[in-house]
């Protein structure tokens, strides 16, 4: 029987498939809602040709995440492939224009070129981990934001209102803000004193989120279960983010792959006798941000393994930035095998009732 790749382009309201052959020649195009309905129109337009297949998606975490986890409960093997991968294939093409069926063409055709991509991963508790590890975050960035303004407010205030509030760090800063007087006999600060107040009250409203965001995380994290929070840096809000990112390791297949997805893996940019190699800014960022945390803890301990091996890498020849990025891969490599030992022994367990 022939083999088939379904190339899928997902967008909020519409997909795109389109079937390839073996030789990665087009076989077929169809467009359906991205609706239940319509996803069962395309499974169904997909088994219409005999044969094994897969499925090429673009977007598979994103606008296809529903289609991709109805079609892996019906058993299809379906792989995510990333933007970047379809943006080189259409320029290999040498096709100047763009729609939604190349796109889709081009997803197959990536996923034939290196068919050992990982398949588009499942839901289960890291992805609640991701979910609450994401909220977080725009809670902590939407808390810098407003104290941020709360303190240009108070400055415009005086500098003596604004020595007297003190830091804006915790919450004893917001509440001296509200116990300032509102009363003043020029309307403009008038104003600028009632703002400060709105944003005071903001501003503790996102310190009790941020908190319980946090208090969710550890307690999830706890139920879970890891060995990773026993490193130094990683912490239990680390440790939520390094999990929900990675979920089962074998996801990946091998940790090469793995470092290439946490954006660790270098790139090499030689050039004659010149050896070098570069960052790669590829990757998943919040991943790839939490390893840059641990190494930035670690390497501040003194007499730690992380100094010696930055200063070991030094002694080799390399500058303090390229040891750095050096222990940043070998700390992705060992966080790969600590979650799949955990899960093998059992002390890492993503079911949840």
């Amino acid at each position: 029987m022939d083999s088939w790749v379904v190339g899928v382009d997902c967008h909020a309201a519409t997909l795109t498939a389109v079937r390839v052959d073996a030789m990665g020649r087009a076989q077929g195009e169809r467009t359906v809602p991205n609706t239940q309905a319509g996803h069962a129109r395309l499974q169904r337009w997909a088994a219409t040709a005999p044969g094994a297949r897969a499925w090429a998606v673009e977007g598979a975490g994103g606008h296809g995440r529903v289609m991709t986890r109805r079609l892996q409960e019906a058993g299809e093997a379906v792989y995510e492939i990333p933007g970047w991968m379809t943006a080189r294939e259409r320029q290999r093409s040498g096709r100047r224009d763009k729609s939604d069926a190349q796109d889709a063409l081009a997803a197959a055709r990536a996923w034939q070129r290196e068919p050992g991509r990982a398949t588009a991963r499942g839901e289960d508790g890291a992805t609640v981990l991701r979910l609450l590890a994401d909220e977080r975050d725009a809670l902590v960035q939407e808390r810098t934001r407003v104290r941020n303004q709360l303190r240009a407010g108070l400055q415009a205030l005086g500098a003596e209102v604004s020595a007297a509030v003190g830091a804006l760090g915790q919450p004893v800063g917001a509440r001296r803000v509200l116990a300032l007087p509102l009363a003043d006999p020029d309307p403009v600060q008038r104003a600028r004193r009632a703002l400060a107040h709105r944003l005071a009250q903001r501003l503790l409203q996102l310190h009790a989120a941020v908190a319980e965001r946090t208090q969710e995380l550890t307690a999830l994290v706890a139920q879970v279960g890891t060995s990773l929070t026993s490193r130094p840096g990683c912490q239990a809000i680390t440790a939520a983010r390094l999990l929900g990112e990675t979920g089962d390791p074998e996801h990946f297949g091998t940790e090469a792959r793995y470092a290439r997805f946490c954006g660790v893996a270098p790139r090499e940019a030689s050039s004659g006798t010149r050896v070098r190699h570069r960052l790669d800014r590829r990757g998943n960022r919040p991943l790839n941000a939490a390893l840059h945390r641990m190494v930035v803890t670690q390497t501040r301990m003194p007499g730690s393994q992380a100094q010696r091996y930055v200063a070991r890498r030094m002694g080799e020849g390399k500058s303090r930035r390229e040891a750095v990025r050096a222990l940043k891969r070998h700390l992705a490599r060992s966080i790969f095998r600590t979650i799949k030992r955990d899960l093998a022994t059992g002390q890492t367990c993503f079911a949840l009732t």
